[in-house]
């Protein structure tokens, strides 16, 4: 059998997915009258924005100009969905900072809203990027490219932006997936940092999921 072929889209859109459900969740049970709810619901957002632009730089920089270099055409509709999906970011994010004690219940189910309308293009969307393009990403691209770009990805990351990551993608992977991702992370950090992330993922994950990370 035939070793899968490397996946550009698989680890941030499965923790995207992960994130923006818990958004959705949160916003939609937090109590407006309790200050440390909006502080969560605010943390919790501003994270999310924060990786959902991340994750549009990487492609705008790295992935897509490489793709419509070898692929004339292949990228415009990519470039125009980005840029629609950028606006609606936008308007959350000014939501997101107006947010405070005492808003109104119609204030915060608007904020729901259009966090649920976002999160049901930006499905759409990775559909999309995990279908059509990534099957002219493989058609026209080796593995040791696309490994080429992951490496240009993450080494723009700050440790910071590498931590947010890791808490929203490793709990939502299977436990192959999870292995496949941090055995290359525990082959190249010190061991006391592979350790600290363990620590990190125990407020999200279970003993029991973390036991074979750990050995």
């Amino acid at each position: 059998m035939s070793a899968p072929r490397v996946n550009i889209y698989g680890f941030p859109h499965k923790g995207l997915k992960n994130g923006l459900s818990q958004l959705l969740h949160v916003v939609g049970k937090t109590d407006i009258t309790n200050d440390q709810s909006v502080k969560q619901v605010k943390l919790l957002a501003n994270e999310l924005i924060n990786l959902l632009e991340l994750h549009q730089d990487a492609e705008d920089s790295i992935v897509l100009p490489a793709l419509e270099a070898r692929v004339k055409g292949s990228t415009a509709h990519n470039h125009l969905e980005h840029d629609r999906l950028h606006a609606m970011v936008k308007a959350i994010s000014g939501m997101v900072d107006g947010l405070s004690v005492g808003n109104s219940a119609a204030e915060m189910a608007r904020l729901f809203d259009a966090i649920g309308a976002f999160y049901s293009d930006y499905l759409r969307h990775m559909s999309d990027e995990e279908g059509e393009i990534n099957a002219f990403i493989w058609e026209h691209f080796a593995d040791d490219e696309i490994l080429e770009w992951q490496g240009q990805i993450i080494y723009k990351l700050t440790p910071e932006q590498k931590v947010s990551w890791f808490k929203f993608i490793v709990p939502a992977l299977n436990p192959m997936a999870r292995s496949i991702m941090l055995g290359g992370v525990r082959e190249n950090v010190p061991i006391e940092a592979y350790r600290a992330i363990l620590e990190m993922l125990s407020d999200y994950m279970s003993e029991e999921e973390l036991a074979p990370l750990a050995a």
